[in-house]
């Protein structure tokens, strides 16, 4: 039998994007995984959230880590010691190796990116060069409260460059030791908060000025020294057309993820706001029945992914596949939903030109033409009724099915909401549906909140025509409308509204 194991894994800078495919495998596949308190307990919580997770304070020894390890650690089980940056580099992986070692476990290490990486790959800060005659470059990790232990004179002329990754709160009293041992309070300098993160923060200066620190945040990159200058061709990160706006996410849990990942390339930082939770419809029989009978049809209509899945999960209740759909003809509203189709074998027939309900109607009346037939339509317990009243005055046979029923946002997430909207932290509000429009107004209104005061405070952006019309009969001032109407067209839309713009105007 195998012995017992730890994985040790970097998880970079903090952005789960950014972390290696080893990483995130080993992550995905822990049973238990020990992680410091902080940004680092944030990313496990998403990166694994079926795993047993225990949340250790800075403070703790080596020790004390080790043994919470070795407890959870058993042969062929996959236990996770997750670390900041890389672990290796200004980390404490090698005491906790060897305490575990002197525990009889043993250890693997799946390396992250180091602060030292992130500051060319994203704060523009290159350490060095293939042109440079002599690249040397001296790197400390100075905490709070310590910086007399180092031998400032020898530091201030080991190599070309300096770089401190450094406590905000040593900020002051290592750069003035700097300038007591030799170093010019001119010399340049750059310091970077949150690395590689929607938040990083970059500031070109001097060492002189570095005694007065303008930023703030737990820890610093420092570069010091004559080629610590950021390159304006490496600004690509900042250059992102949505970097640093905090955009919030309307979407259902469920369908939120495409959305946020297409936004975070883009720079963005994703606040969700689920203004609604997808939930099982009251009448479960009448869907399980509508599964059984889905080969009877002519037509079976989806309106929505999360009806397209619901109804798949009540095939599978029913001990059937897309085989059932027998020689029935589908029709989705939009590509999103033909692709919850086609991840279960099902090719739409139809999806129309204009993804709104209006669209669908007319094509669906024009494909059926003349004979009418039976059809099904899987949607929202509460939806509009578009489409199935277009089709019944063609003659078809329509049942409609609730496939699913919206439910609100819960109370304590709205009041949170409310108050970043009211302080102006909020830059853009993104709705994906009417339901998603009307949850969000019932919700703050609920709240005591004036909907219409505090969604105009910031950018209001909308999915397409149907939804915009929702949110101005509530009160709501539309300022971006998705041309497709789809999630990329969202983010497009989105992305061209920010470019350019300078962070705190909209």
């Amino acid at each position: 039998m195998r012995p017992a194991v730890v994985t040790f894994v970097g998880l970079g800078p903090g952005d789960p994007r950014s972390i290696t495919v080893r990483a995130a495998e080993a992550l995905a596949s822990a049973r238990a995984v020990v992680v410091d308190e902080g940004r680092s307990a944030e990313l496990v919580a998403e990166l694994a959230p079926a795993s047993d997770r225990v949340v250790v304070s800075g403070a703790a020894s080596a020790e004390a880590v080790a043994r919470a390890l070795a407890d959870r650690a058993a042969p062929g089980a996959v236990v996770v010691r997750a670390l900041e940056g890389d672990g290796v580099v200004f980390g404490r992986l090698v005491e906790e190796v060897d305490a575990l070692a002197r525990l009889g476990v043993g250890a693997r290490v799946v390396p992250g990116l180091a602060p030292l990486v992130v500051a060319g790959s994203h704060g523009g800060v290159v350490l060095s060069r293939p042109t440079d005659a002599s690249p040397s470059v001296a790197a400390l990790r100075v905490c709070a409260g310590h910086e007399g232990l180092f031998a400032w004179p020898s530091v201030a002329h080991a190599a070309d460059v300096l770089v401190l990754d450094c406590d905000v709160a040593a900020v002051a009293e290592a750069s003035r030791s700097l300038v007591h041992a030799g170093l010019s309070p001119d010399t340049p300098a750059v310091a970077l908060v949150d690395a590689a993160l929607p938040t990083q923060r970059r500031e070109a200066t001097t060492l002189g000025r570095l005694a007065a620190p303008s930023f703030a945040g737990p820890r610093v990159l420092l570069a010091i020294g004559a080629r610590a200058v950021a390159q304006p061709a490496l600004r690509w990160f900042e250059a992102l057309p949505l970097f640093g706006r905090r955009v919030v996410i309307t979407r259902a849990a469920e369908q939120a993820a495409d959305l946020a990942v297409a936004l975070e390339e883009l720079g963005a930082r994703c606040v969700h706001f689920p203004t609604i939770t997808i939930a099982d419809a009251p009448d479960r029989a009448r869907l399980l029945r509508a599964a059984r009978e889905v080969g009877g049809y002519r037509w079976v209509v989806f309106t929505s992914q999360n009806g397209a899945r619901r109804f798949f999960a009540a095939l599978d209740e029913v001990g059937a596949d897309a085989r059932a759909f027998g020689a029935a003809r589908v029709a989705a509203i939009g590509p999103a939903t033909a692709r919850a189709l086609a991840e279960r074998g099902v090719r739409a027939d139809l999806v129309p030109a204009r993804f709104v309900g209006e669209s669908l109607a007319e094509e669906l009346v024009a494909a059926i033409a003349a004979g009418g037939g039976r059809v099904l339509l899987a949607r929202a317990l509460v939806a509009r009724d578009v489409v199935p009243d277009a089709l019944r005055a063609a003659g078809c046979e329509v049942d409609v099915v609730a496939a699913y029923e919206t439910r609100p946002a819960a109370a304590r997430d709205v009041a949170a909401l409310a108050g970043e909207l009211e302080s102006g932290a909020i830059d853009a509000l993104t709705f994906t549906s009417p339901s998603t429009v009307e949850s969000f107004a019932s919700s703050l209104a609920a709240a005591g909140g004036d909907v219409a005061a505090l969604a105009g405070r910031a950018v209001v952006a909308t999915i397409g025509p149907v939804t915009s019309e929702r949110a101005r009969a509530l009160g709501l001032r539309v300022d971006v409308e998705a041309e497709p109407h789809t999630r990329e067209g969202l983010v497009e839309a989105l992305a061209q509204r920010f470019d350019g713009a300078a962070l705190g105007q909209s």
